[in-house]
């Protein structure tokens, strides 16, 4: 069995309960896994499984549903929990390396970028925001106002145009259709495979200052398990690729 690696210190196998934030948390180690939060959830209404840089898997529970079933209901999916983990280990390693994103500078070379693509392929557009997201790269507004994500920083120059290029092109085609691609296309040559490059760095690129900002990183994957036998799978991040998520069942 695959082993995660979780430092020198090994978590007690007996469970810790305590209450955290008027919450009942259960806290156990899991061979093969590591430690498990297990929190009481008012708002959940099924069991959901999270799993965060920094912060590990956590499992939200929901009423009517006991701590101990929760964990019989976890244990089938370790080897998709253990796939998970071991890409939150290589997120927070990129994490660690990258440099803390000077603000005013990232803004002013966005900004000054887009002003300069849009001159040179004659795109019209309202205003530029600049702001640190957690979903999104960038956006496009009825108004034509772009949005960028601060993160873009970080990126390959050539990521950084193609992500400009593609909000400028929503000035002109509001949706992805082959019109959208075409034009793309015209003005970075393969689109679909810069779109592609873009996904395998999945806004994993956050400059971590504090724990405020770890606290705001977006789960990397999360499966919701029906307790009444109806599944649901969701997906949150950037990348949204379906290997990220399993069909489970109580």
């Amino acid at each position: 069995m695959f082993q995660i690696n979780f430092g020198e210190y090994t978590p007690p196998v007996n469970k810790t309960n305590y209450s955290m934030l008027g919450k009942t948390v259960s806290e156990k180690h899991i061979p093969g896994l590591g430690p498990v939060l297990f929190e009481r959830s008012s708002r959940a209404r099924r069991v959901i499984i999270s799993v965060r840089p920094f912060r590990g898997i956590r499992v939200a529970v929901p009423a009517g549903v006991s701590f101990g079933k929760a964990e019989k209901m976890i244990r089938p999916r370790q080897a998709w929990i253990i796939k998970q983990l071991s890409r939150v280990k290589q997120q927070e390693k990129r994490l660690l390396e990258q440099p803390v994103i000077p603000v005013e500078q990232a803004k002013i070379r966005l900004r000054d970028r887009v002003a300069l693509l849009a001159d040179k392929h004659g795109f019209t557009l309202n205003r530029i925001y600049i702001k640190n997201q957690k979903t999104r790269w960038g956006s496009c507004s009825t108004k034509n106002n772009i949005n960028l994500n601060i993160q873009l920083y970080n990126l390959p120059a050539q990521l950084q145009d193609y992500v400009i290029l593609h909000e400028l092109v929503h000035t002109e085609h509001r949706n992805h259709g082959p019109a959208f691609w075409r034009r793309l296309d015209q003005l970075v040559g393969n689109a679909r495979g810069l779109d592609r490059r873009l996904r395998q760095f999945g806004l994993s690129v956050h400059c971590v200052k504090n724990m405020e900002s770890i606290n705001r990183l977006p789960v990397v994957a999360l499966v919701k398990t029906g307790v009444d036998g109806n599944n649901r799978t969701d997906m949150v991040g950037a990348d949204q690729k379906n290997d990220r998520i399993q069909n489970i069942s109580a």
